[in-house]
C-alpha cells in the first residue's frame, strides 16, 4: 500500500511513474481487500466479525467437517472471513445483529 500511495505522489510524467500495478497472491490473503482500500483511499482494516457470526460460521464449519468429501474442504475455510460475509449478508438483508430480519415471508391466497 505504502508503494501505491508513494507513486500517487509522483508526477505521472516522471520515468518512474507506474501506471500499472499488479496484484498477485494466494487465494484468501486479502488481494481484494487491498485493491478496494486502495480504491477508496483508505487505509482502514475490515471491520472484525460479529460474535454471532463468529460462532454460526465454527459451528457450521464444524458440522460440515463430518460430512464425507465435503469434510475436507470444510477444513480449509477460514471461519473468520465465513463470518464476515455472514455479517455482509445479514446487514444487506436488514437483519440486525440479534439475527433477527426486518423483512417477513408473506404468503398469498392463490
Amino acid at each position: 500500500m505504502t508503494a501505491f500511495r508513494e507513486n500517487l505522489g509522483r508526477d505521472p510524467e516522471a520515468d518512474d511513474y507506474q501506471f500499472l500495478f499488479h496484484v498477485r497472491g494466494n487465494a484468501g490473503v486479502g488481494k481484494t481487500s487491498l485493491v478496494q482500500q486502495a480504491e477508496s483511499g483508505s487505509s482502514a482494516q475490515p471491520p472484525e466479525p460479529s460474535l454471532a457470526g463468529s460462532l454460526a460460521a465454527q459451528a457450521g464449519l464444524a458440522g460440515l467437517g463430518v460430512v464425507p468429501v465435503v469434510g475436507a474442504l470444510a477444513g480449509a475455510v477460514d471461519p473468520q472471513q465465513v463470518a464476515q460475509g455472514a455479517d455482509r449478508l445479514r446487514a444487506a438483508l436488514g437483519c440486525g445483529p440479534t439475527m433477527t430480519c426486518s423483512w417477513s415471508w408473506t404468503r398469498y391466497a392463490a
